[in-house]
């Protein structure tokens, strides 16, 4: 083989290679050895993070209510605030036990178990990938997860369950940083109640570590 075709076959390889283990997140390692994929799939537990809830009134940035949770690998603690006639004026705040895993296969399935106090638990199962070159973002800097069943157990005589088909819901992360043994996601949503009078909001960031 001529040695000028070689050297570009290897080059070829080469790149199609490192393409996906290159830089995508903003915290990612520059390079990667194992592939994007190779290094989501996995059982993650919780190490920290935030759950943030807000509503509030447009016009003058009202508080109506204010829900801020932030994780830890075995705790967690729930702060709620309201200023409004409507929710009531409160201001309190919870501590727990927790326990917060997401496990991503290689066949595409999904799941997570969220158990608080020992007592309530949240399975959720489904099916997750990458998402790719959607809007402004890049290829594989973020992961949809399609839920197809979640499951409530609670205090008391509570079991609640939910089996979903066709085209449900999805969750979508951002992948701030993959390494082999550390995932950061992170999501925000924001939208009106159509009269442009209030609005609502929700911001995550969990911090997982194999």
């Amino acid at each position: 083989m001529n040695s000028k075709i070689f050297n570009f076959l290897l080059f070829a390889f080469a790149f199609l290679f490192l393409s996906g283990c290159l830089k995508k997140g903003e915290d990612d390692p520059a390079i990667s050895l194992r592939s994007r994929k190779a290094r989501v799939v996995g059982k993650w537990k919780i190490k920290s993070g935030r759950l943030t809830l807000n509503n509030f009134f447009i016009n003058n940035d009202t508080v109506l209510s204010d829900i801020n949770i932030v994780y830890t690998s075995n705790s967690y603690q729930t702060e709620r605030k309201a200023s409004n006639s409507s929710y009531g004026n409160y201001n309190t705040t919870s501590l727990g036990s927790l326990s917060y895993v997401f496990e991503f296969k290689k066949d595409g399935g999904f799941s997570s178990t969220y158990i608080a106090d020992g007592t309530y638990t949240n399975k959720i199962i489904g099916k997750w990938n990458f998402t790719g070159n959607v809007g402004d973002q890049k290829n594989k800097d973020q992961i949809v997860i399609n839920i197809t069943s979640n499951f409530v157990t609670a205090p008391g005589p509570l079991i609640d369950s939910s089996i979903y088909t066709g085209n449900t819901s999805d969750y979508t992360y951002s992948i701030k940083e993959l390494r082999n043994n550390k995932l950061v996601l992170t999501s925000f949503t924001s939208y009106d109640n159509g009269q442009n009078t209030s609005k609502n909001s929700r911001s995550t960031e969990l911090v997982f570590e194999k």
